[in-house]
């Protein structure tokens, strides 16, 4: 799992990432191969980027194969929602065309799912958070089909979620190094992501 975001401008330049492990149990004599496999769903990619630590990863997975009452000696995430393909092409399909018939001018987006606020993504322009929405839009989709159920987050609570990232500066820094995480480029946040508290 790539463990964060990072625009890089044109050139030639290296740029290592930081990644991190879905399979605790992968690693033995027998190579494998690294393919895309997806997006990490909200409550993954949550404990990434507020502890980036590994072994918590490793804890959340094996957390999430426990309450699905599965188990499996090399704990792969992958292996957790095989049969989600369908309801996931079903919401991406939903979501692109409201994207496309909406305003183009967004620059990010809330996601609810039942009583819970599962984020949000905000960008400085337009074009980062277009970037970004497939990707996001997956992860979103992913918690929302397991662990999700039809939106009853009222609008007072989600305007004091957003109150809390968009009041002031103090405030955005606060927030975010509690439940999130700032996106930079040369030291100029250029977007961010939250997750809900």
């Amino acid at each position: 799992m790539v463990g964060e975001t990072t625009l890089i401008p044109p050139g030639k330049q290296e740029q290592y990432v930081n990644v991190f492990c879905v399979e605790e149990g992968r690693w033995d004599k027998k190579p494998k191969s690294f393919t895309y496999s997806g997006s990490a769903d909200m409550d993954l990619r949550k404990v990434m980027d507020l502890t980036q630590r590994q072994v918590d990863i490793w804890r959340a997975i094996q957390q999430n194969f426990r309450s699905q009452n599965k188990n499996n000696s090399s704990w792969p995430y992958l292996q957790l929602d095989k049969e989600i393909l369908k309801a996931d092409t079903a919401y991406k399909n939903f979501f692109n065309q409201k994207l496309a018939a909406s305003d183009s001018s967004f620059a990010g987006f809330l996601a609810i799912s039942g009583d819970r606020i599962l984020g949000t993504e905000l960008f400085v322009t337009p074009s980062l958070a277009n970037n970004a929405w497939e990707s996001a839009l997956a992860a979103y989709i992913r918690s929302a089909i397991t662990r999700g159920s039809a939106p009853v987050v009222g609008l007072k609570q989600m305007e004091a979620f957003m109150d809390s990232l968009l009041e002031n500066e103090t405030s955005q820094k606060k927030t975010l190094a509690q439940h999130g995480r700032a996106y930079k480029y040369e030291n100029i946040l250029i977007g961010f992501i939250a997750y809900g508290f």
